[in-house]
């Protein structure tokens, strides 16, 4: 899952492809009757398929596979906006739909 888009880097001025998921909230919060933690338990295993995903990725060096650079989390309303992407240290991304 996911979407792509493509944005240019504030720094370098390259253009690059970033897939962007949504994690979904592992907290372990129960209201009783179970569903919160069945919700949960399925949120943690969604979100470690994600990670393995961007693991696996990181290790592929291929002519055919798109290259991997890095990846980030970020948290919900933490970045500047749809047209700008943090990436963590500093460095921006604009995305150019």
């Amino acid at each position: 899952g996911g979407e792509v888009v493509q944005a240019i880097n504030r720094l370098d001025r390259r253009v690059y492809a970033i897939k962007k998921i949504l994690l979904e909230p592992e907290v372990d919060e129960d209201d009783g009757d179970g569903d919160n933690q069945r919700r949960n338990k399925g949120a943690r295993i969604q979100n470690e398929k994600l990670r393995r995903e961007v693991t696996t990725i990181s290790m592929m060096s291929h002519k055919n596979i798109v290259r991997y650079y890095q990846a980030w989390v970020e948290q919900p309303g933490s970045n500047q906006g749809e047209e700008s992407t943090s990436n963590g240290d500093g460095q921006g991304m604009d995305e150019n739909e």
